[in-house]
């Protein structure tokens, strides 16, 4: 015979369980957001033309790319894509293709 208090949470353990979820989502939450904060007005010194340079364009959406899970990400990172796509295209190509490879395509 099973003994179901081996089988199932307590309630105390259950409710343990679901706050350190809790936590983990707020903690991932707060890290994008800050990142967010960090890197928006990077952003818009590539979309206003102060940063021209093609390989620092490319860390920062680098550094965009790995936050993209997040909808304020990805609005900035279509914004600058949007903004050097006459300048540089092949870049702004690669960088459509690895976001649709990271987030598009999971299963």
């Amino acid at each position: 015979m099973k003994n179901k208090d081996n089988d199932i949470m307590k309630a105390g353990e259950m409710e343990e369980f679901i706050e350190s979820i809790r936590q983990m989502l707020e903690a991932q939450n707060s890290v994008q957001e800050q990142v967010i904060a960090r890197l928006t007005p990077i952003a818009n010194r590539v979309i206003y033309g102060e940063i021209v340079d093609e390989s620092k364009i490319a860390h920062i959406l680098d550094e965009m790319l790995d936050h993209c899970d997040h909808a304020d990400m990805l609005t900035l990172f279509k914004r600058v894509c949007r903004a050097i796509f006459e300048k540089h295209p092949t870049l702004v190509r690669d960088y459509i293709y690895a976001y649709k490879h990271l987030y598009e395509y999971e299963t």
